[in-house]
């Protein structure tokens, strides 16, 4: 990452001071060692091919030599682009903060030099890679010129663009996050971008795509064709012996290629868009609902593997048998135009489910996850949908027991726990009254209900916890 990637890279990235040498001068003089050194790897390449790969072994010290100049050379220009201090002529064995901060980025890689040949002719035809997935608060480094932030993982995307051909092609497999995070906005870009993108995302429960990676994963591909279009899967779930079928049996639907969400839509299927066109076009997003001082909605943001649970009223919590509030619950209160009790229906439905599947990392229930969410505005007039609302939330509760966890630091903590598919009647209720605000038809109800219900009715880990 860190590095220069071609010849325009190096130039852009270092400016002229007082006391050095003009740029144009030191980077005609940079040019003509690459050149050089290029010259050496055909050579040895020549050799490789006519001496049926026996090679003397002071011609790997040649080519060792010739590298490790340039090298050298690029590496003092880049160490003061990131402001290390260096003297004209001065040798940098001797220097300690060039020293320092050549250990700390794990050693500069300037592709430029590496692969002269290759950038010489506008760069690789195909890059496909598995990038460490690390936050860049987890590094001693920060590469400059990136314009995603936060993730390493987005760096490599933005560099592997550098080094493509015009007519080139990436593939990589990273985190569910690239189609289901704000700061994966810069990275969609670079992937979508006169490109043709395929996205496919796989689950990480009941099974996992690889076994000792415990994340859900979105593997891209992004070829150059002048278009922006967009194809994409569903949200994948799969069992350990269904896996190896997966990638046969791929299936692509167009996503929208011009999006002012930040998220790219899991859909599976034609008619799956549909439903997804019909949501979108409603008038009231739920992030307009709140803002009240009373008629609080209380849900938590971690937790549930295929519900997610809200109430109306305050779920029990206690710590070491006093009342208390979990840290992982929030609330947000209701304009009092609205009725909490709809809200509750509205967002424990199978839509709201759906939805949260197709747009979420599918980890975390976050504000965004619910802002987001649209729906009619006749829904809050709609007494059938109020009665429905109360007998979930009685039957929710009816169904609900106290876990007991001892944690070390803690204590003894008790949660209140929903078992939410004993209610699945009742949510099917709610969604047939909602299919009539959505303008869904008996085919499109139908796929709503039974979204995911494989996985929601026989999996034990299925409830909120």
């Amino acid at each position: 990452l860190i590095g220069y990637t071609s010849h325009a890279d190096m130039e852009n990235a270092i400016e002229a001071e007082e006391g050095k040498l003009k740029l144009d001068d030191r980077s005609a003089e940079i040019k003509a060692t690459v050149q050089k050194l290029a010259k050496s790897f055909d050579l040895f390449r020549q050799k490789q091919m006519e001496l049926d790969g026996r090679i003397e072994v002071k011609d790997k010290k040649e080519l060792r030599d010739s590298l490790q100049e340039i090298v050298n050379m690029l590496d003092r220009f880049l160490a003061q682009d990131y402001n290390i201090k260096i003297k004209a002529g001065e040798d940098l064995a001797e220097n300690k903060d060039f020293q320092s901060w050549r250990g700390k980025v794990q050693q500069p890689f300037h592709w430029w030099a590496e692969f002269y040949d290759i950038i010489k002719e506008g760069g690789f035809d195909a890059i496909i890679g598995n990038p460490p997935y690390l936050e860049t608060s987890k590094v001693k480094y920060f590469p400059k010129g990136f314009e995603s932030q936060g993730t390493i993982q987005g760096y490599f995307v933005e560099q592997s663009k550098k080094l493509l051909s015009e007519k080139g092609g990436m593939s990589m497999i990273l985190p569910l996050s690239l189609v289901s995070s704000q700061r994966m906005k810069a990275v969609q870009k670079v992937i979508e971008t006169g490109k043709s993108a395929w996205y496919s995302n796989f689950s990480w429960r009941p099974a996992k795509l690889f076994d000792d990676v415990n994340l859900a994963l979105t593997i891209f591909v992004s070829q150059a064709s002048g278009k922006n279009e967009v194809f994409t899967t569903g949200y994948l779930k799969f069992t350990t012996s269904t896996r190896e079928k997966l990638i046969p049996t791929l299936g692509y639907v167009s996503a929208p290629s011009h999006r002012k969400a930040f998220w790219v839509p899991k859909l599976q299927n034609v008619l799956e868009t549909v439903i997804f066109n019909k949501v979108i076009k409603q008038k009231l997003s739920v992030g307009n609902i709140w803002g009240g001082r009373t008629n609080a909605v209380y849900y938590r943001r971690t937790g549930g593997l295929y519900w997610k649970v809200f109430t109306n009223f305050q779920p029990k919590f206690f710590t070491n048998g006093t009342t208390n509030v979990s840290s992982t619950q929030e609330s947000e209160f209701v304009k009092k135009e609205y009725d909490s009790t709809i809200v509750v229906a509205l967002l424990s439905s199978d839509v709201f489910w759906w939805w949260y599947t197709i747009t979420s990392n599918m980890r975390d229930l976050t504000k965004s996850d619910l802002q987001g969410f649209k729906t009619n505005p006749d829904v809050f007039d709609d007494k059938k949908l109020l009665v429905l609302g109360r007998e979930y939330l009685n039957d929710l509760e009816a169904n609900s027991s106290l876990k007991t966890r001892v944690q070390q630091q803690t204590g003894t903590v008790q949660t209140q726990s929903f078992v939410i598919h004993k209610s699945k009647s009742i949510i099917d209720k709610i969604d047939a009254v909602l299919a009539r605000h959505y303008g869904f038809t008996a085919e499109e109800l139908d796929f709503i209900q039974s979204y995911d219900i494989k996985f929601r009715m026989s999996n034990s880990e299925a409830d909120e916890n």
